[in-house]
């Protein structure tokens, strides 16, 4: 039986926020339905991993450390995940610039924004 030592996980960068979790949702049932509400103050930026300034700044303070070596959003992480099940078309450009990192990044208007 092997065992190994597993290292502590530390916070890289913190960035923007999360809204307070709605407990009513855990207690949904079909005789109590709890409508989802739209949130009209909030917006959202599809941005693609290339354009993204934060996993860019990553990408640049890792460069001699010779860490972070691989950059995706999660949108792009959770359709890999999910592609085997997936009955919409998908297409991924996987760049590779100096230093050997990786971007995997969509195409320009493509259905994962959607």
């Amino acid at each position: 039986q092997a065992s190994t030592d597993i290292p502590a996980p530390e916070d890289v960068l913190w960035c923007g926020f999360l809204d307070p979790y709605n407990d009513a949702y855990d207690k949904i049932t079909a005789r109590q339905p709890q409508p989802l509400k739209r949130i009209a103050t909030k917006e959202f930026y599809p941005v693609s991993t290339t354009d993204d300034p934060v996993l860019e700044k990553l990408a640049i303070d890792g460069v001699g450390k010779g860490i972070n070596k691989v950059f995706v959003t999660d949108t792009i992480l959770a359709h890999l995940m999910t592609c085997t099940r997936s009955v919409y078309p998908w297409d991924l450009v996987i760049e590779k610039v100096a230093g050997g990192i990786l971007f995997l990044d969509k195409r320009d208007n493509s259905q994962l924004d959607y």
